[in-house]
């Protein structure tokens, strides 16, 4: 084929960034782009205006005919087409290039280019300069970058919380036709790996575990229907899933054993009907699980992988007014000693004793439609998204009083996730085909700093600390 490529690098690269490859690349590998006659004229074209009112997100770089087009960043390729604006396009999930032919298009007589090989060596020195000089020209990183799950897109929204970016999308799932649904996600301890559990499936969901350095699949598991949440034992060598089930006839469902080291299902434990939250103790010796169906809570031993204890949540007073608990999230004080239980139907919170489940020891109020709440690091605060109402609840652990209930910016929140200088970031789902958001909150005085759309639901999200870059 006989065309002529211009590229057109979006999302990853900045224009003054690709100015900057230009020049350098010239000086770096001047014998072979001497030969392939590169244009000296290459200009900063980013953020110009564009037909429609548009800008310009992109750059112009134009290549000799048959210049293989390589990407200066890793990532999964995930289309190719044709573009209206750019001609043949092939995007991944960090990159776009689009291709747009110029001259003929019929295949060329068979005949040896003796340039080939030199164009072949230098644009991977192309490339290593792109990439040197995007990360010189970003500056210093985020101290934090946010994972978030996405449920009606099939993707998994790396996010940049100090300037409000997403900064890339992880495509998942295996359906090129049917959205498969990343309904929960955990960060290892390390913050080398998350977790995702993929909700639908054949019909059985499944469990991801992917790199966080890479962006990419490092190894599945199937599980239980519908995997619902998680929970990570503190070491990192067990997760426990909780297979919802939710479009099945009520039944004894199960909560799944995974070994992360080799992503191997190596039980399912039969619980109660519909298991939703999870939480697993801090010293790595029990999970709890709550049903949402029965008003149960069960007590899971890590070395037997079987239930030890269990009690119900439904009061007298509760049978009495026909009332349910609907237990939807779990969280454990920093001692371990009281577990907090969302009861989503009846707008509370309430707090159980550990050492042996059965007595309610507190109800305390929040908004209506208690979900996954979540305990900050260091114990002192619960975190109570109110799904029904599109407020959060802040629980002051040592008074077992709520101290604050604050708006959020978007519907129905999902759940929370902690930095390591204690910021908070809230993901909602929203609802049809308005984005959700990552709401980021000052932990002292609750007050929402930003608030970033991500993408179709946001359910999961984790917060991982990044290195410092010298």
């Amino acid at each position: 084929m006989r065309v002529r490529w211009r590229v057109v690098v979006r999302g990853t690269l900045t224009g003054s960034a690709l100015l900057a490859l230009g020049i350098a690349g010239w000086r770096t590998a001047a014998p072979a782009i001497e030969t392939l006659r590169w244009r000296a004229d290459l200009g900063d074209t980013w953020g110009d205006r564009r037909s429609g009112g548009r800008r310009h997100e992109g750059i112009d770089i134009f290549a000799a005919r048959r210049t293989p087009i390589r990407s200066t960043t890793r990532g999964l390729v995930i289309g190719r087409g044709e573009n209206a604006l750019g001609g043949r396009t092939i995007t991944s999930a960090r990159i776009r290039f689009a291709a747009a032919t110029v001259g003929s298009t019929e295949p060329d007589p068979p005949r040896r280019n003796p340039d080939m090989h030199r164009t072949a060596r230098a644009l991977p020195v192309l490339a290593l300069a792109a990439l040197s000089l995007v990360l010189t020209a970003r500056g210093a990183p985020a101290q934090t970058e946010l994972f978030v799950g996405l449920e009606s897109e099939d993707a998994v929204a790396v996010v940049d919380p100090a300037t409000g970016q997403v900064l890339r999308k992880i495509p998942v799932g295996i359906s090129g036709e049917d959205i498969e649904g990343v309904h929960a996600l955990a960060t290892a301890p390390d913050g080398r790996f998350y977790y995702l559990a993929i909700a639908h499936g054949w019909p059985y969901g499944s469990v991801w575990k992917m790199s966080t350095e890479k962006d990419s699949l490092v190894a599945r598991t199937n599980v239980g229907l519908f995997p619902a949440t998680m929970a990570l034992t503190p070491d990192g060598t067990w997760l426990f899933v909780a297979n919802y089930n939710l479009h099945g006839d009520p039944a004894l469902d199960s909560v799944s054993a995974v070994h992360t080291p080799t992503m191997t299902e190596v039980a399912q434990i039969p619980v109660c009907t519909k298991p939703h939250g999870m939480v697993a103790s801090h010293d790595g010796q029990w999970i709890y699980a709550s049903c949402t169906r029965d008003n149960v809570v069960r007590k899971i031993s890590v070395a037997s992988l079987s239930v030890v204890d269990s009690t119900n949540m439904l009061t007298d007073q509760d049978r009495a007014e026909n009332k349910v608990c609907y237990p939807a999230g779990l969280a454990l004080s920093a001692d371990d000693s009281k577990l907090f239980v969302a009861c989503h139907r009846h707008a509370e919170v309430r707090v159980l004793s550990t050492t042996a489940l059965g007595t309610i020891t507190a109800t305390i109020p929040t908004g209506d439609g208690p979900y996954l709440i979540r305990m900050d690091p260091r114990g002192e605060r619960l975190w109570v998204p109110n799904r029904n109402d599109q407020t959060y609840t802040v629980i002051d652990v040592a008074t077992e009083r709520a101290i604050a209930t604050r708006p959020a910016s978007a519907s129905h929140p999902h759940t929370f996730a902690f930095g390591p200088d204690g910021v908070v970031y809230l993901s909602m789902e929203s609802h049809a085909v308005v984005p959700g958001a990552i709401d980021v909150i000052d932990p002292r005085t609750f007050e929402t700093l930003r608030s970033i759309p991500v993408g179709l639901q946001a359910t999961g999200v984790g917060a991982i600390p990044l290195a410092p870059r010298h």
